[in-house]
């Protein structure tokens, strides 16, 4: 398998918030509970938003060969405040 790294554009947001639903579903289902609250749509227009405004940076992983998603890695600024 060969992949492809490729960063996310603001029309690949639907793209993305599929896979956070899945990964967010993966994880409820390890875990057994039903931890997260997840809205499609919400989520895609969050991610076009932050994305557009270079507050979310998104690179998917696929496989060349099917073409298909197989990961995605998203990086958000964020600061922490020790006391």
């Amino acid at each position: 398998m060969k992949t492809i790294i490729e960063q996310a554009e603001p029309e690949d947001a639907y793209r993305l918030s599929v896979m956070v639903g899945e990964l967010l579903d993966e994880i409820m289902l390890a875990i057994g509970e039903q931890a997260f609250h997840f809205d499609l749509n919400n989520t895609e227009v969050r991610a076009r938003d932050f994305i557009e405004k270079d507050k979310y940076i998104v690179f998917f992983a696929r496989d060349s060969e099917n073409n298909a998603d197989i990961g995605f890695i998203a990086l958000y600024e964020s600061h922490a405040r020790c006391t």
